[in-house]
């Protein structure tokens, strides 16, 4: 029947996307840097790609639903757990996983309640598993080849985020309202753009909240420090605010884990004729540094061809 024919190809259009969604969100992978991507801007990509993956497989649901109704199938079909075919509970399973993820994507849902945005996601390990089960491990092995790079990132970050970094200083910044700055110690060899992205996490708020923040200070002239300001906007950012400005926290008695920095490969700007910069709170200090030692270079490098050409002459 044509259901049963229009449910294959929708399954198999949504394996395709499914093949794509996880490279997307491996922020350390070459693969991003291949396109010129960065892990914050890939993202859109990632959640197009979601939408469509469970567009086409709930689609594909509901067309083999339909057809096992129509065919008298119906409870047998969808009990129907197989070793070495199609395993339709699996299937089923994760369908649902991937309902209850995708319910709480949507912007409204995602902004008004974002932990609970954040805590659902964590079904994708459902989701994986039980697709794994119902289309075999063989034919899977050809399916998520991003998502065994994800797993590979994600197990370089989870070893990067075990160890907590040395905080140099906490202090409110009073003239902006509940914002403060977070100093780290880092190696004077950890290299990264401006507007690179560290993600933080406060095991004293939540142990499995990770939240991205623009990297304010520079490493070409702080090298032995990494600095991000935070306003307190959203409950974890006020958490943290409280935090620092309790008197425990004024000996920064309290632990933080990091990952990354993330962010583009740097831009040399001085070729262009002319600059625009749209500066942000976040970002006006770490780019503004950039400008400055930017400008400083060509200064110098404008100085010494006039002095060699004053040399010749």
């Amino acid at each position: 029947m044509k259901l049963d024919l229009g449910g294959l190809w929708l399954g198999l259009v949504g394996n395709i996307c499914l093949t794509l969604l996880f490279f997307p969100v491996a922020r350390g992978s070459a693969v991003l840097q291949f396109f010129g991507l960065t892990s914050e801007g890939s993202i859109k990509y990632h959640i197009w790609l979601g939408h469509a993956v469970m567009t086409f497989f709930t689609a594909h649901g509901i067309c083999y639903i339909v057809y096992w109704a129509l065919m008298g199938q119906m409870s047998q079909q969808t009990l129907k757990w197989s070793r070495s075919e199609i395993s339709n509970v699996a299937g089923e399973i994760s369908l649902l996983a991937g309902l209850g993820l995708w319910a709480t994507t949507f912007p409204r849902i995602r902004r008004k309640m974002f932990e609970l945005f954040f805590y659902t996601h964590y079904l994708y390990i459902v989701f994986v598993v039980f697709f794994v089960f119902h289309v075999g491990f063989t034919y899977a092995c050809y399916m998520l080849p991003g998502f065994y790079l994800f797993l590979v990132d994600r197990y370089l970050r989870f070893l990067q985020s075990r160890r907590h970094v040395r905080l140099l200083s906490a202090r409110i910044l009073p003239a902006a309202g509940q914002t403060l700055e977070l100093s780290f110690s880092k190696s004077p060899g950890l290299k990264y753009s401006p507007t690179s992205v560290l993600f933080l996490n406060v095991p004293g708020i939540s142990k499995l909240q990770w939240h991205p923040f623009t990297v304010t200070s520079n490493s070409s002239l702080e090298t032995d420090e990494l600095s991000v300001v935070i306003k307190g906007e959203g409950k974890w950012t006020k958490k943290l605010y409280e935090m620092v400005s309790s008197s425990a926290a004024a000996d920064h008695h309290f632990d933080v884990s990091v990952e990354g920095p993330y962010g583009p490969a740097s831009t040399d700007f001085l070729r262009y004729t002319y600059i625009v910069h749209v500066y942000v709170y976040f970002s006006v200090s770490s780019r503004a540094k950039e400008v400055s030692r930017a400008e400083k270079t060509e200064q110098n490098r404008s100085k010494k061809i006039v002095d060699r050409i004053r040399s010749y002459s």
